[in-house]
Parts: structure tokens; sequence; C-alpha cells
């Protein structure tokens, strides 16, 4: 993973320039119930809500160019639950060069009340 400067509770993802998760957090598994092994390798807009995909390209590609962006976006638990998640976009960097993406994501979902 990258620098650790993130929230206790967040998930971290690190993303090559493709959009193909390289790292993650364990933390995954608590709020999500995916292994992190399980995700290395796959693209994470197979996590993303169909409905939030769009912008998504976009922001990535101004985080590659060194912006840093937040936004919300809903992604898709391994049991099929949605999570509405607060999300920092940052360059990931390697001797200053943009090699890939850091999203950092925090639960932001309201428990339901019954």
């Amino acid at each position: 993973m990258t620098n650790r400067r993130s929230p206790v509770n967040s998930i971290e993802f690190d993303l090559d320039v493709h959009g193909q998760i390289t790292a993650v957090s364990p933390i995954i598994e608590r709020t999500m119930g995916y292994k992190p092994e399980e995700l290395i390798g796959q693209p994470f807009i197979s996590l993303v809500h169909f409905q939030d995909l769009e912008g998504l390209q976009d922001r990535w590609v101004s985080a590659l160019r060194g912006e840093v962006s937040v936004h919300e976006l809903r992604m898709l638990g391994k049991c099929g639950d949605i999570r509405r998640m607060r999300a920092l976009v940052r360059p990931l960097l390697d001797r200053g060069l943009a090699i890939g993406l850091t999203e950092v994501l925090t639960d932001v979902t309201r428990p339901s009340r019954n």
C-alpha cells in the first residue's frame, strides 16, 4: 500500500493506470466482505454501482495529472449489499511520476431505521 495517511476505518485501494486493483487494505473484508487477495488484479469499476460510473474515468484522468478530488459513490459488497462511500482520489507516485491512483473510501452509509 501507499502512504498510510488514511483514516483507520477507511479502505485504501491502489490502482494501476488501467484501473486494475494492485493493493487493497485488509479492512475491506470487514466493510464489504471481500478478502484483499480476491480483488487484486480485478477492475475497480466492477465494485462500483453502475449508476455511479459516469465521471469516474474523468476523475481518474485528472488524478493522474496530479489533481486530488473527493466524490461519493456506491460500492457493491460481496453479498450484494450497497455501501455509500466518500472517495478521495489522488495520484499514486513513484519518483514524482504518476504510476496509478489511490482511492481512499470512507463508508458513509447510514444505518437503516427499523
